[in-house]
């Protein structure tokens, strides 16, 4: 059995071959990342824009809700 080369000195197409995959998974992971933070930023600015749709509603909601306060003119019999 002929002896091995040492990995490091194997035919430098592997090693090419081996960086390419490299490269190429790492710019999916980082394009799949691009695209889950995007996602996720939308996600996370629908849901304050809800909230702060139903919050300022529920305030209109509470004011209407209220009585409001009796006029009363300067000089009449309720002022007492």
């Amino acid at each position: 059995m002929p002896p091995r080369k040492p990995i490091a000195l194997r035919g430098g197409t592997d090693w090419k071959r081996l960086s390419q995959i490299i490269d190429e998974a790492y710019d999916q992971y980082i394009s799949g990342m691009k695209s889950l933070r995007r996602h996720v930023v939308a996600g996370v600015r629908r849901k304050v824009r809800e909230r702060t749709f139903s919050r300022s509603r529920s305030r209109v909601a509470r004011r209407r809700s209220r009585p409001r306060p009796l006029l009363v003119e300067a000089g009449s019999p309720q002022l007492g």
